[in-house]
Parts: structure tokens; sequence; C-alpha cells
């Protein structure tokens, strides 16, 4: 198996967040693996084309849900009918970014006081 060089340019915190993926009207469920800045990585059962723009919902349990405009940088296929996707944000506007900051910052937190 020949290895690649890891190009990414931010830390990813391992999550399990339950998601949906808006695509084409379409609603995707899906799990959302990890996340970074710049993107996340998920589970579903939806093959995907590198390229493709959609928007994500993330489910945050009794929290308001985090809504972000994405775009397929990768899927791979990873058992019986599952893809490992891999998205980058595309944040619209300012107020989009400081959304995502703060809800990565919030999975920073938790992750660090499970620590303690």
């Amino acid at each position: 198996m020949k290895k690649t060089a890891d190009l990414r340019q931010h830390f990813r915190f391992e999550i399990l967040e339950y998601a949906v993926i808006r695509v084409e009207g379409d609603h995707v469920p899906a799990v959302v693996v990890d996340i970074s800045l710049g993107g996340l990585q998920l589970r579903t059962r939806r093959s995907c084309q590198t390229g493709e723009r959609c928007e994500i919902v993330i489910g945050q349990g009794g929290a308001p849900t985090i809504h972000a405009d994405i775009e397929v940088r990768y899927c791979e296929p990873v058992g019986n009918d599952l893809y490992a996707v891999g998205y980058r944000f595309l944040p619209a506007s300012k107020e989009d970014c400081v959304t995502l900051v703060d809800y990565i910052h919030d999975v920073f937190r938790r992750q660090g006081e499970r620590l303690i």
C-alpha cells in the first residue's frame, strides 16, 4: 500500500456527532468522526464526487444545530455501503466563521475536560 503525505493544515479533533447532509434536495444521514478549523470527515452511505458542494447540519443535543456549506475533498469506501468522506468548510460570511470556530473550540474544551 502506497503511503501518502498528510497535507492537513489544522489539527483534527475526534468526535462522534450525528449530522445530515443536504444535497440535491436530499437529506442524507451521516456521522461526523473528526473535525478541524478547515473541515471535517464523516461516514455515510452515500457516495460523493470530489468538488460536490452541499450543506451540513450537525446536531448538538439540546443546543442549536450547526449549519455550514461544505465541499467534498475525497470519498473512499470503508465497508459495505459505507463511505469515509472528507469535506472542507466554505464559510460564506464572518458570522459563519465565528460559529464554526466557537463549535470547534467547544469540542476541544469538552475533550480537555475528559482528560482532567
